[in-house]
């Protein structure tokens, strides 16, 4: 088992931000936003950590996933009520621009926010331009969700979007 702690700042407490457990995946946040690693890995028993490189990482969520959606057809599916839209960007771009009826978890919060998801539900994830839904897809699938990734993002969604606070 691992724990995950991060200390914003030198001079505050660690906080424990998850607990994870044999098949969970950790760290992608810092290679997306091509910042640095923020979290404290903390193993309670004996185990195994498996590690990718950076570069390998870069080039898995670089390929395509298998169920990737098309523009039009993600408003298909969400005017039709099938799927629902989940953005995954930080709050400072969902107040720039969203697609109308998203809910927004921004990535680094996913992992500790995963069970305001319904289950029963489908979701179409997206972000900027489709790196971080890309992993946002990965971690609902591992949880058991059934998620489809936006291609291109936001940045090429064609039809109208909000702006703004709400």
């Amino acid at each position: 088992m691992v724990r995950l702690w991060v200390q914003d700042f030198p001079d505050e407490d660690p906080e424990r931000v998850n607990f994870l457990v044999p098949g969970n995946h950790f760290g992608e946040d810092a290679f997306i936003m091509q910042g640095t690693r923020t979290a404290t890995v903390k193993m309670t028993r004996d185990s195994k950590l498996l590690a990718l490189d950076g570069n390998d990482f870069k080039e898995l969520i670089s390929q395509p996933l298998d169920n990737q959606v098309d523009h039009s057809t993600a408003k298909i599916q969400v005017d039709q009520g099938q799927k629902e839209l989940l953005d995954v960007r930080y709050e400072e771009e969902w107040y720039e621009a969203r697609i109308p009826g998203a809910t927004i978890i921004p990535l680094p919060e996913l992992r500790s926010r995963i069970d305001e998801l319904n289950r029963d539900r489908e979701y179409i994830v997206y972000c900027h331009a489709g790196k971080r839904s890309n992993v946002a897809a990965m971690i609902l699938k591992q949880d058991g969700f059934n998620v489809s990734s936006l291609t291109g993002g936001v940045r090429d969604w064609p039809y109208s979007v909000e702006e703004g606070y709400r």
